[in-house]
């Protein structure tokens, strides 16, 4: 370097403070030792190595051009390229190489440990000794002097270039000559598992790398010592392709590969053969000539990647490959990937799997391999996402790890959002009792929200608080009484009444909080006022958490979403999280775990009823049996099934229907009490009967569970901890749910695709200048469609609708793999599960779904029969929060006449429209109206939004509860469908390579995004086309049948005429033409969308209890009240419709 020194007082950093600065004047630095320098115009480079301050001239840096730079790297990779050119010139050649590697070997030996570590990798000895494997210790000494100039030994030749122990791994070139080595660490630590030999150093910057004379690193080459392996056999039978495995590694796995598969093998370290293009190239035209030689045949070399365990999801490692096969490409091979299922690191790489494994490989094109990158990281991604979503990841204030929850009313705040976590059975309630205690001694009021009113009665009577739906006193309005009383339990359905009361200084309990908001937001209970009712929670809370108010929310599965939710709501709001990580022995269960059919679950179940309890050889009594399930058919089959094989069993079923009777409500509220008064032999209970109901007395000896894909598995779980004691559970489990509507697992594409529909309905624009009056509720209702969108993202933006998507991806993927996530998250929790085998059909299983496909014609003949009621009666009956059984079949007779005017509705008809498909076939057919009726479709969606951005004035915009459709029936006629399936002429015959219908598919390849958002079906380059057209035709209640098959082997189809002409559809389509054309035509002209309803000409006497029920629920704020000219009572509803 060259230096200017600096005299007294003329060093511009210190001003002569220091007698020893001076300049760089390569670099321009001043390097100055006055520490306490703070000098004007320069800035700071740090210390050099002997202590001085470098400081560089602040303008110079600024001046410093981005051409400069440019010349500085030039300038530095044109030293680094002589230098790397003086150090390949100074390289031994491969014979050189070879000759010296094998002096070094020669003067050292194999350890016996390291013997048995290469015996276990899958080599013998022979193989051992071929490749000259010898151990290593740190900075090995030789004996006799080697050239220095070869890599990995140290100047003077009298040593190697080893820090620390471990295995010499030769390798060898084509032509079998040693040309480098690596060195295995015994125990790594600070370096790499794998170390090149290498003799650079700072004291020998210049020292030999182990590259080759071309600047490539070597290549591993193996020649096999065996007979090919019978799978490489089957994969080119009776051709001349000479296979060529490619495996990441130059040490062992290539060497193992080889040994086992009886083929050519290269390795490359790190896999990375595109760095030694040359070499890879020589190697290969080496292995085709050496065939050729041998067998005097012409033949083609075909490379085959073996891809290690788990690169599908290691982005570096594809790279590589990616690298790798685009070279082999260049020179002109197409190559193949070896699979054998190793998706997962702990299958194994070529070197580690078993013969079993072995023998499953087959060959990927590369292709065939890109779309199984592809889909395993979209299903990484969804299972890290789905992680997310069922997991509470936030860190938390209080960690424990107790049987049972201590004291903690003392250790949170009384302030905030307190969130508290842990198993079932560990004492939440107990806890919360004591909270709401504290919470009373310091002043505060109490509110309770549940998602079903049997818990709320019950938690109320637990915790001492007041039932809403209980709540009376004579003289006062209920609401009034609401709005006033200090402590209060309500359902979220009637969350809208507490409106009006104060919530400042109040605690707020949500217990069993992921199970509320999915009824919140996904619950059809909830439809008609959940805009005030999201608008309610959302006002409210925030006056209750500024004010000195407190949020408790608490679950044994309380995940992100419920505190990210709230904290969205609220922000800036403290959270403060307890979790119980405990895991007992002793509440821990051995399950039976049934897939398949349920016959087998079934049958055991009327097994271990028939068998009673014996002690000392004498009959004790009857083995007592309690059956969760989430099928409400499937509960009562099964109970009527029981009653028919063993009248004399006590069974109790709680369902829907049961519980809105006294003994079933008391059930409910008080388990443990009523079970002790009642002694069933069997209790069969549905979801009703799920969150918060503990049954805590030992009673039961067994359970049986029956899940057929209604829930998802984390509402399974809670179903099953129902019963505390942890008694032997036998659990049938469907694979997969069903999924209505969107199927995705992604929160975003559920959003998107909600977006998407809407949007596209075209519905928005109209209905915007619908709106755009000048009244003030227009204005409202403007103000309410933009306060969800945000122009910036171009998307819905609202936590509601937020928590909307992310709990409906995480239901959809619960239950598309309802039976493994139960399974995973039972063992999760610590559970002891034997997987069972289910037998095909058993008499019991067979007869059990006998009585299970009776019921839905037993409730179309319980509907068809039932007494009718005016629709103006049916609609003040729909609104009240409980109905018997009786009246529900009334209401849904009243609103199906509403709803298909001069359609008979026979007991077979209303099985075949409602009961047996849950309204499928009837939708189906209303949807082909829509079809045939595309402006007066639009006609009924704008009058949808306009009724949903209205009610939106009153409460909090929740897209998900609008349902139009506008958009299914544009992308059906976008498509094409009836201009190929010709409906007026029935015997047409259609088949798979038609013209018309292979237009058509490709029309729907071109709309694929749109059929996917409006039905939900995917359309790719292997979908069938007639298929296809079944599913589209399915939708609008059609379908293509089976016609003949012609001696070409083409298979011809026609409309289906049964469907076609079924009497009962072309009722319902006439029906619809009359009802919608008016009600269509009533809108368009401007009349009234109101009907009128005189309550006292209902024809319902007054002294009866229905009357008494109307008048109660006439009370009720969406009917707004009057009298009439003559002073008659009359009200409005909604069009029907």
């Amino acid at each position: 370097m060259s230096w200017k020194r600096f005299y007294r007082g003329d060093c511009p950093v210190c001003n002569g403070t220091r007698k020893d600065c001076r300049q760089n004047t390569v670099t321009g630095l001043i390097h100055c030792r006055d520490l306490e320098a703070t000098p004007v115009g320069y800035i700071f480079r740090g210390y050099d190595s002997i202590g001085f301050g470098m400081w560089a001239d602040q303008a110079e840096v600024s001046a410093w051009s981005e051409e400069k730079r440019q010349e500085w790297q030039e300038m530095r990779r044109r030293v680094h390229r002589e230098r790397e050119q003086t150090q390949r010139r100074l390289l031994l050649c491969d014979s050189e190489r070879d000759t010296t590697i094998r002096n070094i070997l020669g003067q050292l030996k194999l350890s016996e440990e390291h013997r048995c570590q290469l015996q276990q990798r899958g080599m013998n000895d022979e193989q051992i000794d071929s490749r000259m494997y010898r151990s290593v210790k740190q900075w090995q000494k030789l004996q006799f002097r080697v050239s220095d100039r070869l890599a990995g030994v140290q100047q003077g030749g009298k040593s190697l270039y080893v820090p620390a122990s471990g295995v010499l791994c030769p390798i060898t070139n084509h032509l079998g000559q040693f040309v480098a080595w690596q060195i295995r660490f015994d125990n790594p630590g600070e370096f790499p598992k794998y170390l090149w030999a290498s003799s650079e150093s700072k004291r020998r910057s210049n020292g030999p790398s182990a590259h080759l004379k071309n600047g490539e690193l070597p290549l591993a080459f193996f020649e096999p010592l065996t007979g090919r392996h019978e799978v490489v056999s089957q994969w080119f039978k009776d051709t001349d392709i000479i296979p060529v495995a490619l495996t990441e590694g130059i040490a062992f796995k290539p060497a193992i590969a080889s040994q086992r598969l009886g083929i050519y093998t290269i390795g490359a370290s790190g896999g990375h053969f595109a760095s030694s293009p040359k070499t890879l190239k020589t190697n290969l035209e080496q292995i085709k000539a050496i065939y050729e030689r041998q067998s005097q045949k012409a033949s083609v070399v075909q490379p085959i990647l073996f891809a290690d365990a788990g690169c599908l999801v290691n982005q570096s490692i594809l790279h590589v490959y990616n690298h790798t096969i685009r070279q082999l490409q260049e020179l002109g091979f197409e190559p193949y990937i070896a699979w054998w299922g190793q998706e997962e690191k702990s299958v194994g790489d070529i070197d580690e799997i078993n013969e079993t494994a072995l023998s499953t490989i087959r060959l990927l094109s590369c292709q065939e391999f890109s779309s199984l990158v592809k889909k395993t990281q979209r299903d990484s991604h969804v299972k890290a996402l789905q992680h997310q979503l069922q997991s509470l990841t936030l860190r938390p204030n209080i960690c424990l790890n107790s049987r049972y929850l201590p004291d903690i009313a003392n250790q949170i705040p009384m302030q905030g959002i307190i969130a508290l976590k842990s198993f079932k059975g560990s004492g939440k309630s107990v806890q919360i009792k004591k909270i709401i205690e504290s919470a009373r001694s310091r002043g505060m009021k109490v509110i309770s929200l549940t998602p079903r009113r049997a818990l709320g009665r019950e938690q109320s009577l637990k915790w001492n608080i007041e039932w809403g739906g209980d709540a009376e006193i004579s003289g006062i309005h209920p609401l009034t009484l609401l709005e006033n009383i200090e402590t209060v339990g309500i359902c979220w359905d009637s969350l809208w009444k507490l409106k009006e009361r104060d919530w400042s200084n109040t605690l707020v309990i949500i217990d069993e909080s992921e199970l509320a908001l999915i009824h919140l937001l996904l619950s059809s209970t909830c439809k008609d006022k959940r805009p005030l009712i999201l608008q309610t929670l959302e006002v409210k809370l925030r006056e209750c958490l500024t004010n000195g108010g407190m949020l408790l929310i608490a679950d044994a599965d309380l995940t992100d979403l419920s505190i990210n939710y709230f904290q969205a709501l609220v922000p800036q709001i403290p959270t403060f999280i307890v979790i119980n990580e405990y895991q007992s022995t002793e509440t821990q269960w051995q399950v039976d775990f049934y897939t398949g059919k349920k016959d087998t679950a079934i049958a055991k179940l009327i097994a271990d009823l028939a068998t009673p309890i014996t002690k000392l050889g004498k009959i004790e009594r009857q083995q007592r049996i309690v059956i969760p399930t989430d099928s409400q058919d499937l509960a009562e089959a099964l109970e009527r099934y029981i009653r028919e094989r063993f009248p004399q069993l006590l069974i109790v079923r709680i369902d829907s229907t049961t519980t809105e009777t006294d003994e079933g409500r008391e059930l409910v509220e008080r388990p443990n009490e009523k079970l002790q008064e009642i002694q069933p032999d069997v209790l069969i209970y549905t979801p009703s009967m799920g969150a918060g109901v503990s049954i805590d007395l030992t009673w039961f000896d067994q359970m049986y569970a029956f899940f057929s894909g209604v829930i998802e598995p984390s509402q399974c779980r809670q179903m099953l901890g129902r019963v505390r004691d942890p008694i032997p559970r036998t659990i049938w489990c469907r694979r997969s749910g069903k999924i209505e509507g969107n199927t995705s697992f992604l929160p975003t594409q559920i959003k998107s695709h909600l977006f998407t529909f809407h949007r596209e309905t075209n519905i928005l624009i109209d209905v915007a200048k619908a709106i755009a009056g000048d009244d003030s509720s227009d204005a409202q209702i403007r103000q309410a469609y933009d306060s969800i969108w945000n122009p910036a993202k171009q998307a819905w933006d609202n936590p509601h609708v937020d928590l909307y998507c992310n709990l409906m991806a995480r239901k959809n993927y619960g239950l598309y793999h309802l039976a493994t996530e139960l399974r995973r998250q039972l063992k999760q929790e610590g559970h002891r599960i034997i997987e069972g085998e289910s037998i095909e059909n058993t008499e019991d299983g067979l007869r059990v779904a006998q009585i299970k496909k009776q019921l839905p014609f037993e409730e179309a003949q319980a509907i068809a029969t039932a007494e009718d009621i005016p629709l103006d009666v049916a609609l003040l009956l729909k609104q009240k929060s409980s109905t018997s059984e009786q009246q529900r079949h009334q209401i849904t007779k009243a609103l199906l006449k509403a709803e298909l005017p001069g359609v008979e509705l026979t007991t077979e008809f209303v099985h075949k429209a409602i009961t047996a498909s849950k309204r499928k076939w009837l939708n189906a057919h209303k949807l082909f109206w829509y079809l045939q009726n595309p402006e007066k479709v639009k006609t009924l969606d704008r009058r949808e939004w306009l009724d949903h951005l209205s009610k939106f004035t009153e409460g909090t915009v929740y897209l998900p509860d609008i349902r139009t459709y506008s958009f299914q029936v544009k992308v059906l006629r976008d498509l094409g469908l009836f201009d190929v399936i010709n409906l007026n002429c029935p015997e047409q015959n259609y088949c798979t390579d038609a013209p018309a219908i292979r237009q058509l598919l490709g029309r729907a390849r071109k709309l694929y995004k749109s059929i996917n958002t409006a039905f939900h079906l995917k359309v790719t380059k292997q979908t069938k086309p007639i298929q296809f057209i079944n599913h589209l035709l399915s939708r609008v209640g059609l379908r293509l049948k089976y016609h003949k098959q012609l001696k070409s082997g083409r298979r011809l189809y026609r409309i289906d005429l049964e469907s076609l002409n079924d009497p009962d559809r072309l009722a319902v389509l006439e029906s619809l033409t009359q009802k919608l054309s008016q009600t269509v035509s009533e809108s368009t002209t401007g009349e009234s969308q109101q009907t009128p309803i005189n309550i006292n000409n209902t024809g319902i006497c007054c002294d009866s209890p229905l009357f008494e029920e109307i008048q109660t629920v006439i009370t009720q704020p969406k009917i707004t009240q009057g009298k009439n000219e003559h002073g008659v009572q009359r009200c409005y509803l909604e069009d029907f419709f």
